[in-house]
C-alpha cells in the first residue's frame, strides 16, 4: 500500500485533484487438455497498476504495466501532458467521498492458493475420465486456477484491498461427428466436481442421434446457461447510465414494464459466493445487490458516484475506472421447472442452443440483435430431441442464425430451470448466475 499512498501524494503535488491508484497482483495456472490427456501447464505471475487523475473536470486514466514507484510517477507525469489534450467533462461530480462500511471480504477456498501442479492435473484427469465414460472420441479444454489481490486508494482517504481465487474448467467433447463445449467455475474446489462435470458434458452428445436441417421460421428456443449468460448480460450493460445516455434500448424506460411479469434481473457485486464479487467498486464505494428489473419493471440504472450525483440518486457501487461497469448478473423467474430435461418436455417445436457467438445488435436503440449458435444445437419436437442441426463444420457454427429483440425476448420467457450456475462463454467472458432459459417465438433463419 506504500506505493499507492506515495503515488497519490505525488499526483496531488503535481496539481491533480481527484486521484485513484490501484494495483492488481495475480498468479494464474493454465493447464491445457488435448487428445484426452494433460498436454501442458504454464504459470503466469503478473502485477499491474492503474492511475485515475483529474484536473478542472478533465480526466485521464492510464494502465501502468510495471508496479514500482518510478513507473507510477512516470505514468502520472505523462498524464499531466495528456491532460492538456482532453476536453472538460462538464457533468463530472468527483469520486466517492465519505466513511463507508464494507461487507466482509470475499470468501474463497484457501486451498486454491497452494494447489500443486499435480493437484491441478488431478482435476483435469477426473474431468477427462468422466467424459470418456460416454461415447466420446476426444476431450480437450483448459483448467485455469487464478489467485488475485486487488489494492486501491484514493485522494479522499479511501484505502482497501481484498484477495480472491477461483478455478475454471472448460471442456470440449467430440464424438459421433458432434462437438459440445461447456464451462464449470467456482471459488471452491469442493464444488467443482470435475468427474461429474465430465460425465454431464459427455451426456449431451447422447441427445443427438443424427444430423438434420430445419426451415427458417419461428421456434421456441431453450438457451443453456452459457448462451443465456451471453445474451442476458446485454440487459445489465444497457442499464449502465453511460449506455442509457447514448440511447440504448432501456433509455427512458425507468419505472416501466420491460420484461414479463415474474422476471427479475439483479446486478450483484456483494455476494461473496460469486466469482468477481468485491467489497467495493473501483472508487471505493461499497458494492451491493441492485434490482435492475423486478417483476418485469425496470427499477434502476447503474451508477458510479459522479453519475449518481448528476441524477440525484445514490451510487449503486458500479464504478469502473472511467465509466460505470456491471458486476455479476443474477436472473430469477417465478415460473421454474426442475431441470433442462423438464423444459425440453414443454417444447412442441423448438431448438436447444448450447453455445452462441458473434452476438451483435442490428439496432441498439430498440434492441434488435442477431446471434449465431455454435457447437451442438438440437431440434426438439413434441418434447423429444430429434436431431442435431447440421453444423457447417465440426467445432464450428451451426447453419442457423437467431434474430430477436432483447425486450421481446425478456417479455417472452416461458420458464427457467430451478437450478442456476456460475456461467460464462467465449463471447461474454463476464460471469453471471444463470439458469436454463426457455423463450417463446424466436425468429430463426437457415444458412
Amino acid at each position: 500500500m506504500d506505493i499507492i499512498r506515495d503515488s497519490i501524494k505525488y499526483a496531488k503535488s503535481l496539481g491533480f485533484e481527484d486521484v485513484i491508484v490501484s494495483i492488481e497482483q495475480s498468479s494464474v495456472h493454465y493447464l491445457k487438455i488435448a487428445n484426452s490427456e494433460v498436454n501442458s501447464m504454464v504459470e503466469d505471475r503478473d502485477a499491474s497498476g492503474q492511475v485515475y487523475l483529474t484536473h478542472d473536470k478533465r480526466i485521464v486514466a492510464s494502465d501502468v504495466p510495471k508496479v514500482d514507484m518510478q513507473s507510477m510517477r512516470t505514468a502520472i507525469r505523462n498524464a499531466k501532458t495528456t491532460l492538456k489534450l482532453v476536453k472538460p467533462k462538464d457533468d463530472y461530480n468527483g469520486i466517492a467521498a465519505g466513511k463507508f462500511k464494507y461487507g466482509k471480504a470475499p470468501e474463497y477456498d484457501k486451498r486454491l492458493e497452494s494447489l500443486e501442479n499435480s493437484d491441478i492435473a488431478d482435476v483435469a484427469s477426473a474431468a477427462i475420465n468422466g467424459a470418456l465414460t460416454g461415447k466420446v472420441e476426444n476431450v480437450s479444454g483448459m483448467v485455469i486456477v487464478e489467485n488475485m489481490r486487488f489494492s486501491m486508494g484514493t485522494s479522499n482517504g479511501i484505502m482497501g484491498h481484498y484477495d480472491s481465487a477461483n478455478i475454471r474448467l472448460s471442456l470440449r467433447v467430440d464424438g459421433k461427428g458432434f462437438s459440445y463445449q461447456d464451462v464449470a467455475a467456482s471459488k471452491y474446489l469442493s464444488k467443482l466436481n470435475p468427474g461429474k462435470f465430465g460425465r454431464e458434458t459427455s451426456a449431451m452428445l447422447d441427445r443427438a442421434s443424427g444430423f438434420g436441417k430445419i426451415k427458417s421460421g419461428t421456434y421456441d428456443v431453450l438457451y443453456s446457461p452459457s448462451p443465456a449468460s451471453n445474451l442476458m448480460q446485454n440487459i445489465t450493460d444497457m442499464a449502465l447510465i453511460s449506455s442509457v445516455e447514448t440511447g440504448g434500448f432501456l433509455s427512458g424506460k425507468l419505472g416501466k414494464e420491460v420484461g414479463g411479469n415474474g422476471l427479475s434481473i439483479y446486478d450483484d457485486g456483494a455476494n461473496d459466493a460469486y466469482i468477481g464479487s468485491s467489497p467495493f467498486d473501483d472508487e471505493g464505494y461499497p458494492t451491493q445487490k441492485t434490482p435492475v428489473i423486478e417483476n418485469g419493471v425496470l427499477k434502476n440504472y447503474l451508477h458510479n458516484w459522479s453519475t449518481a450525483k448528476k441524477y440525484g440518486v445514490k451510487s449503486t457501487g458500479n464504478a469502473g475506472l472511467i465509466d460505470p461497469r456491471t458486476n455479476t448478473l443474477v436472473l430469477d423467474y417465478k415460473s421454474k421447472v426442475r431441470d433442462e430435461d423438464s423444459l425440453i418436455r414443454e417444447i412442441k417445436r423448438g431448438i436447444l442452443v448450447t453455445g452462441t457467438w458473434y452476438t451483435r445488435f442490428d439496432n441498439e436503440e430498440n434492441g434488435d440483435f442477431s446471434t449465431v449458435p455454435r457447437n451442438l444445437a438440437i431440434y426438439i419436437e413434441n418434447g423429444e430431441p430429434k436431431f442435431a442441426i447440421k453444423q457447417l463444420d465440426v467445432r464450428s457454427i451451426v447453419g442457423i442464425r437467431i434474430h430477436d429483440n432483447m425486450l421481446r425476448m425478456i417479455r417472452n420467457i416461458e420458464a427457467v430451470s430451478s437450478s442456476s450456475k456460475q456461467a460464462s462463454s467465449w463471447d461474454a467472458p463476464d460471469y453471471s448466475i444463470m439458469p436454463d432459459v426457455l423463450v417463446k417465438g424466436v425468429k430463426v433463419t437457415t444458412a
